[in-house]
Order: structure tokens, then C-alpha cells, then sequence
């Protein structure tokens, strides 16, 4: 059964498509996300203003579809309990707290790096450039484990030495402009919280696979996979899997401590 399509969500899935597909019939998803989607906090692209904006900006059509998809069935639940004005300020104080949070992660994890990164440089040994590469990049590339290969069998040698000095510092400037982010993933993942929250006990179908399940056990293993995604995360991970659980934790604290636990 569907949910009734309710006005908050309506507005929101509506801004979201109507950007995706105006941007990208006019050319503007460049331009757009270099001032609108969440930049690093050490980058000189940073604006306050992206802590809203990034939210409603989407990388490709599957991520819009998936996280307009999760809202439509999720949020229109949530927003018949709380009402329209209510449920638009969870959304974006989840949105908000969810990008506050992945920012802040994301400039703690990059000054570490760039120490480590210093230190290394200043003073560069196999093992050293080895561990960096190894934990801030991707070692199996096939010309990336020459270079190292070349360097640890030959560190007398200051062409070899030259090359994985220069693989690391590569590295290091790809890393430092990592963690743009975009989409409404982080304030998506606290609607689903909140509803987790309200009808634990509720039963939904899923889609694949075609089984019943409680709600309070989808929103469990879906934190659960979120949690073991940062885990084992790789460099070609893309997910912001952080904004995903600091979503979820926002809409928690709301939720315990805040004015969003009971129905209107």
C-alpha cells in the first residue's frame, strides 16, 4: 500500500527533481556543485551555506531516484504524524546536523593525514611512504605497486625514491580535496530513524527480497551496514556512509531529547 503523498514531501521531492534535471539539461552540475554542494572545511570552496544546499543537489539519476524513493515512503508516514511544518524543520535539522558532523569527521581525518603525510615527506623511507599510500590511497594499483616495489628493493636509489615521493604527493592533493558531498542522504537516513522510532513494531514488504519485516529491525540493519561500510571503506568508496549514521544520530537526539516524540 502507498503512502499518501503529503505537502512537505511533495515540496522537498519536487525542489530536488526540478534542480537535478534543470542543471543537467543546462550544463550547470559543475558549476552548481562547486559552490552549492559541501566542500572540506579546510578548502578555500567552503561556504556556510553548503550545510543546506548540499542536500539538495544529487551526483546522478540512481542516487536522486534512491534517495527520493526512500522519502516518498518513509517521510509521508512521518509527516501525517507531525505535520508539514514539523516535519520540514526535522528534515533539515537532520540534513544540517548530518553534513555539520561529516565536515567536522572529515577536517579531523585530513589534518591526521596531512601530519602524517609532513613527516613522511620531510624524512622518506620505503615503510613510511609505503604506509601512507597503503592507508590514503590504493597500493594494488598495477603502476603504483612498481613504484613502490621499484623504491622498497632500491631505496639507495634517488630516481626511485623520486618516483614513490612523487606517487605520495599524488596522493596526498587527490585526498585533500576529498569529502565534497552532496545529497539528501543524511537527512533521508533520519526520517528513517524517526520512523523507526515512532512504528517499531510496524511491518512493511520489502522489495527485494519480498518479505515481511518490522520496521525497527530495517532501520537496524541498515545502521548496522552503514557502520561496517565506514569499517571497510576503500579510496573508490563514494558513499558518505558518516552523514548516513551522523543523520540518524541528529534525528535520535531530536527525537529523546527534543520536541519530536509524540503525535500532533
Amino acid at each position: 500500500m502507498f503512502p499518501r503523498l503529503t505537502p512537505a514531501v511533495r515540496s522537498i521531492l519536487l525542489i530536488n527533481v526540478v534542480v537535478f534535471f534543470a542543471s543537467s539539461i543546462l550544463g550547470l552540475d559543475d558549476a552548481l556543485a562547486s559552490f552549492a554542494a559541501l566542500a572540506p572545511l579546510s578548502s578555500k570552496d567552503f561556504f556556510p551555506s553548503q550545510f543546506i544546499t548540499y542536500m539538495f543537489l544529487h551526483g546522478n539519476l540512481r542516487h536522486l531516484f534512491g534517495n527520493m524513493l526512500m522519502l516518498f515512503f518513509f517521510g509521508s508516514w512521518v509527516e501525517q504524524v507531525w505535520g508539514a511544518q514539523r516535519f520540514l524543520i526535522f528534515y533539515l535539522i537532520c540534513g544540517l546536523g548530518a553534513g555539520v558532523l561529516y565536515a567536522s569527521i572529515n577536517y579531523v581525518e585530513y589534518q591526521g593525514m596531512r601530519q602524517e603525510y609532513e613527516s613522511v615527506r620531510n624524512h622518506p623511507t620505503p615503510s613510511g611512504i609505503l604506509g601512507f599510500v597503503g592507508e590514503y590511497g590504493d597500493p594494488s594499483y598495477g603502476q603504483d605497486y612498481q613504484i613502490l616495489n621499484q623504491y622498497d628493493e632500491h631505496p639507495e636509489d634517488p630516481i626511485a625514491e623520486r618516483n614513490a615521493i612523487l606517487l605520495m604527493d599524488n596522493w596526498f592533493s587527490a585526498r585533500k580535496n576529498y569529502g565534497r558531498m552532496l545529497g539528501a542522504s543524511g537527512a533521508v537516513f533520519g526520517v528513517l530513524l524517526a520512523l523507526g522510532m515512532l512504528f517499531p513494531n510496524h511491518t512493511v514488504m520489502l522489495i527485494i527480497p519480498p518479505i515481511p519485516v518490522k520496521i525497527k529491525y530495517l532501520v537496524g540493519f541498515l545502521g548496522i551496514a552503514e557502520y561496517f561500510a565506514i569499517l571497510r571503506a576503500t579510496p573508490g568508496d563514494n558513499v558518505a556512509h558518516n552523514a548516513h549514521l551522523a543523520g540518524m544520530l541528529i534525528a535520535f537526539l531530536l527525537i529523546r531529547f527534543g520536541n519530536f516524540g509524540g503525535n500532533r
